[in-house]
């Protein structure tokens, strides 16, 4: 499912809009044929469980996160890039990310700053299947636009 979310972030050169979405699955019910389903590049690691992954104070949260501790340089300021760059990473058994890459990107610099944000983030609530902690993959598109 994927649900935008905008919010800004005021810099002292400029205003910077960040316009975030998140793409995971329904946290509603879910058929329980399709349950689970395990990543096929990690055989330890599913991309849909019973209950997904939690960021502590839910999406909003996850969103104002993501937004805060984003920090845009001047050189990108200037070139007034935007797009998208997509995240993937693991919220394992114990809710510590990890595995972070960058599936698709926007800049180098940029990515990098994704990924250190992406990282830097707090322990999330786990992914379980059948009551046990587990691995799970998620993916964060994160979309920039930067308005002169």
């Amino acid at each position: 499912m994927d649900s935008p979310m905008y919010l800004r972030k005021m810099m002292s050169r400029e205003q910077v809009l960040f316009l975030f979405g998140i793409l995971m699955v329904t946290l509603g019910e879910v058929n329980a044929q399709q349950l689970p389903e395990l990543s096929p590049s990690k055989p330890d690691t599913y991309i849909v469980v019973e209950h997904m992954p939690e960021f502590p104070g839910g999406q909003d949260s996850l969103f104002h996160y993501v937004s805060s501790h984003m920090n845009i340089s001047e050189n990108a300021e200037e070139t007034g890039v935007s797009g998208k760059i997509f995240i993937s990473y693991i919220v394992d058994k114990s809710g510590k990310v990890r595995d972070v890459t960058v599936k698709r990107g926007l800049t180098a610099e940029l990515d990098a700053e994704a990924v250190r944000v992406i990282k830097s983030m707090p322990n999330w609530k786990p992914g379980t299947q059948g009551d046990i902690p587990v691995n799970v993959q998620m993916n964060l598109p994160i979309s920039i636009i930067i308005k002169k």
